[in-house]
């Protein structure tokens, strides 16, 4: 697959912040993507039946991402929540965790 601007419809985020989108034919998780942003992807490798994908280019910025403090971040990894506003980076994973108890009851 080559690099090439995908049509996607948004559709969950991982507690590491990775987005989680589809196409007309494929599954993609984009690291570094936050919800409701639209960007030229680049597909890196296929893992458990979906393509690995780098965000590159992002065309329409989600209103609470930020640079990072660090200037390692997008190589590291370890702080994946970095380019996502303090307030917003709590919103998230409150209602993601309030996902999760909804699913168990």
């Amino acid at each position: 697959m080559r690099k090439k601007k995908l049509p996607f419809t948004d559709v969950g985020h991982t507690l590491t912040i990775e987005g989680t989108c589809v196409s007309e034919d494929a599954r993609f998780a984009i690291h570094g993507l936050l919800p409701g942003e639209q960007a030229l992807i680049v597909p890196l490798k296929k893992k458990k039946g979906q393509w690995v994908c780098q965000a590159q280019n992002i065309e329409q910025d989600h209103p609470a991402r930020v640079i990072p403090v660090c200037a390692h971040a997008a190589q590291c990894g370890g702080c994946s929540f970095q380019h996502f506003d303090r307030s917003a980076q709590l919103a998230f994973k409150r209602d993601w965790l309030q996902a999760l108890f909804d699913d168990c009851s």
